[in-house]
């Protein structure tokens, strides 16, 4: 089977095996409810850090700063850092490409 196929009569944007895995890692971060949430409030606020999420979603700290790492290794969370606090926010970029990757199907 030819590895780059086109899906779409308008997009004709080539689906290859890399980006059928690339979608399929991102899907695989959202598959829970809570990062799903996440991405949402992280959308609305604009960026936060984790002790706020967790006090949003009354879940341990440790619990939300694991589904950021998850968010975050897929690239769809950035984090800037500073000495005392992480602070979370959505990469739209990675966010858009996404979005066009679940268009295609």
């Amino acid at each position: 089977m030819d590895a780059t196929r086109f899906r779409g009569a308008v997009t004709q944007i080539p689906v290859t095996v890399d980006l059928e895995d690339d979608l399929s890692g991102l899907c695989k971060a959202l598959g829970h409810p809570v990062r799903i949430r996440l991405i949402g409030i992280l959308l609305e606020v604009g960026g936060s850090g984790s002790g706020e999420l967790a006090e949003e979603f009354a879940l341990a700290h440790s619990t939300v700063s694991e589904h950021l790492r998850i968010l975050r290794e897929v690239g769809l969370l950035d984090v800037t850092a500073t000495a005392s606090r992480r602070q979370y926010k959505v990469n739209q970029n990675r966010l858009t490409y996404l979005k066009s990757l679940i268009a295609v199907l």
